[in-house]
């Protein structure tokens, strides 16, 4: 029996887990009217650009050095890509690497 409780409170310290992140997802369906990374000035110390990513330095460095690498066509979020991104995440590990 306190084997099957076991079980239990996993199973649902799970569902709550999975709940708590598609609850997180809700944003990512919202309307952005303005997209800050779409707007050139918001752009500073370009570190890498090509015709299909630009790689700058975050406004908010998380550590000495803190890099933001975004495709140069609006795409919503990491969400939003699709198959035919796989090219900038191919990209995206090079240039990690």
């Amino acid at each position: 029996m306190e084997r099957l409780r076991a079980i239990l409170r996993a199973a649902v310290s799970v569902v709550r887990r999975v709940a708590r992140y598609l609850a997180g997802l809700e944003w990512t369906e919202k309307r952005q009217d303005i997209c800050k990374f779409c707007n050139p000035v918001n752009i500073r110390k370009i570190s890498y650009q090509d015709e299909h990513t630009i790689a700058f330095e975050n406004a908010r460095l998380g550590g000495k050095i803190h890099w933001l690498l975004i495709p140069r066509t609006h795409v919503r979020d990491v969400e939003a890509l699709t198959g035919e991104h796989v090219q900038l995440r191919k990209e995206s590990f090079l240039f990690y690497v």
